[in-house]
This record gives structure tokens, sequence and C-alpha cells, in this order.
């Protein structure tokens, strides 16, 4: 949708740069055509606790700029990124010229939001195995697989301990008895599910053994 827009200018981001900070009063909104990028908070404590994984065709900034705020995120290329970005008075013109971009905006926010809900379950009341679990089976699924198999999506194992909200320490031990188990492999950052179903047994609770 953004590409379409005659409003739209492209830019690009090497892994691991920072688009935006926590506090940042943002010009404009991003819209991802390649790669992927993490949403992250900062806690109390300083550490860094992720909220969302974002991939191609997903909005970066609408909140902050709809609502005309400081964002209280930070967003952060995992891998290299191409995108389109709009203006803040640009979005704003287009808002009021443009029903179907209105609507996308509106179907981007809810999603966002439904994401947000899910994640508040998981976390509430599935364990950190389930949720590990969980947390490969969405990779897979949102971000799909390589030639080879592996997730196309490489996160550090920090990362993904933060984004099931665990100690790197809990995680790396969870996903070697993953691995024992042969239900997945790793090589590096890159993992490949070998046994999908196992994965999804555990996430939803049916299965215990591998602990």
């Amino acid at each position: 949708m953004c590409k379409s827009s005659r409003f739209a200018s492209d830019v690009s981001f090497p892994a691991r740069t920072v688009i935006f900070d926590e506090g940042t009063a943002l010009k404009g909104i991003y819209c991802v055509q390649e790669g992927v990028c993490k949403i992250s908070k900062l806690s109390e404590n300083g550490k860094e606790l992720i909220i969302q994984l974002l991939g191609r065709g997903t909005l970066l900034g609408i909140r902050s700029v709809v609502n005309d705020e400081k964002t209280n995120l930070k967003a952060v290329s995992i891998s290299p990124m191409q995108a389109c970005f709009l203006p803040i008075e640009k979005v704003r013109k287009a808002i009021q010229e443009s029903g179907a971009f209105t609507s996308y905006l509106v179907q981007t926010m809810a999603s966002h939001l439904k994401d947000a809900d899910n994640r508040i379950v998981t976390m509430g009341q599935h364990q950190a195995h389930e949720r590990l679990a969980t947390l490969l089976l969405y990779l897979k699924d949102t971000f799909g697989t390589n030639i080879r198999g592996e997730i196309n999506v490489y996160l550090k194992r920090s990362e993904m301990a933060s984004f099931i909200g665990t100690a790197t320490e809990s995680m790396i031990r969870t996903f070697k008895k993953f691995e024992q188990s042969g239900m997945v492999t790793s090589k590096g950052r890159a993992i490949r599910i070998l046994n999908e179903e196992r994965l999804y047994n555990i996430a939803n609770g049916i299965e215990h053994s591998v602990l």
C-alpha cells in the first residue's frame, strides 16, 4: 500500500541498524518491503524486552504518528531491510484522500493489537518450554524457510530468550533439549525444524516428555 503511494520514498537499512529509538519524535511511518526488524522496549532495569518481529508488508511507527506522540518503543533491523518512508504530513493527506489507505492503517493497528493480546495470554499462561516451541513455530509460519529448510530469520539466542520472557541460559538449555529430542537442529543462528508436530504438541501443553 505504501509502495503504491506517490508520496513514499525508498529507504534501506543494513542489518542491526536502529531505525528509531524510544522517545523519538517520528517524521513519518515506514512500510517494510524486505527484511525483518524487531520492536523492543527497555525495562526499568535496562533489560531489552522484544515485543514484536515485523517483516514484509508491516508498518513501523504508525501509532506514534497517528497519535502525534513520541515513540515508546525501539525498532532495529535484524536483517538488511528495504522500506518505504511516508512523511507525517503525507500520511495525514493520504488519510484524508484515500479510504483504502485509512482502512490499511486501521487493519494494521488491529493486527498489532491482536498480536499483543496473544502474547499476553502466552506469557501469562504458558511455561518457558511451551513459549519457546510457540516462538519456533511462529518464526517458521511468519517468515518461511529457505531451500535448506532453515527459518528465514536469524535471531541471537538472547533475542529468543527476550521474546519468550526467560533467561538466556534457560532458553539455551531448553533449546538443547529440543535438539536432543530430534525436534530441531541448528547451525549458528540458523534453525531448522525437524518435527513440527511435536513442537505443536509442546506449545499447546499436550506433550511434556522433553522436560
